[in-house]
């Protein structure tokens, strides 16, 4: 009787299942204005900036992707300083960002790691494997044709986060068990009032090597594509924001790869044309970081936690300059 009364639930259970994802696929609209952020930290980060800037008559912003993100401490700059920067975001995702936030709080100066990726020709068409890169997230800022992108693939994450829930896996349990474990090992990183999310990759002499450049460089061509670039730099020349933008240190690695890929004439007209656009691009993509005595990369793009530290002192100082020079 038991056996009957538990093959007739699994039945039913099945067959409503069958027709969820029926009424699913065939109304994605629907579901899809409902998917949530794919990413806890993204979700944290967003509150953590929500309570920082009602604490502060202004603030300071460090903008950009997971490169500027493990590269620039905002403890170090200053106590009104946060790092709003996520896995793979644009400056387009940045510019989301800074339209939904521009009434709410006065900004004095933003720093802005600039990559390949914020100058496809478009993020739409020729889109293929999650490239060009996106964060994802911003729609949440406002939603339109790029911004939504990544929605179906986080309504899917979503499906399985459910699927997870509710249908239980030794093997799956066995692994995220040890994982914890592991992670309480290794003291897995945690992020601060300020946005910083410390790195957990160590840095060594022969960081990874990913071959970033040619994803980075995805549906780029000459000439390149400033569009993105002129809709975040307008809206802060709008708000009287000063905005530096820093082309980040980057391994030998990843400057081999850029030459034998043909992609330097790529990005030296895409470094050309936003210096027609701002007279602060501070570019430290060839810096000699083996002048400081310490591995730098933990891979050809991202700093170790001894590289953040030296980066941002260096910014820091520069910044200073400049202040004094234009207030004397």
């Amino acid at each position: 009787m038991n056996n009957f009364i538990r093959k007739t639930t699994l039945t039913i259970l099945s067959f409503i299942a069958m027709l969820s994802i029926i009424f699913i696929l065939k109304n994605p609209n629907y579901f899809l204005k409902k998917v949530s952020i794919k990413e806890d930290s993204f979700s944290k980060k967003n509150n953590y900036f929500s309570d920082f800037f009602k604490k502060h008559e202004s603030i300071n912003l460090i903008l950009g992707s997971s490169i500027t993100r493990d590269l620039v401490v905002p403890a170090i700059l200053g106590d009104n300083w946060f790092s709003f920067c996520n896995g793979s975001q644009t400056i387009y995702e940045s510019f989301k960002f800074l339209s939904f936030f521009k009434d709410s709080i006065k900004i004095d100066t933003i720093i802005v790691g600039i990559q390949p990726f914020d100058f496809p020709y478009s993020y739409i068409e020729n889109r293929s494997e999650n490239k060009p890169g996106l964060h994802g997230n911003f729609f949440i800022y406002g939603e339109d044709s790029i911004t939504n992108i990544m929605k179906l693939d986080n309504f899917l994450l979503k499906l399985q986060k459910i699927k997870d829930q509710n249908f239980y896996n030794l093997n799956k349990h066995m692994i995220n068990r040890q994982q914890k474990i592991d992670n309480v090992k290794n003291r897995i990183n945690y992020m601060d009032s300020q946005g910083f999310k410390e790195s957990t990759k160590i840095a060594k002499k022969n960081p990874s090597f990913n071959d970033n450049a040619k994803n980075y460089f995805y549906n780029l061509q000459i000439p390149p594509n400033l569009k993105y670039f002129k809709l975040f730099n307008n809206l802060a020349e709008e708000l009287n924001i000063v905005v530096v933008y820093i082309v980040t240190p980057k391994h030998k690695y990843y400057r081999d790869s850029m030459k034998s890929n043909g992609l330097n004439d790529i990005w030296v007209s895409v470094l050309d044309s936003v210096k027609t656009q701002t007279n602060k691009l501070w570019d430290y993509e060839n810096m000699d970081t083996d002048r400081f005595g310490f591995y730098w990369y933990s891979d050809e793009t991202h700093a170790g936690k001894e590289g953040s530290i030296m980066f941002t002192k260096i910014i820091k100082k520069r910044l200073k300059e400049e202040y004094s020079t234009t207030n004397p």
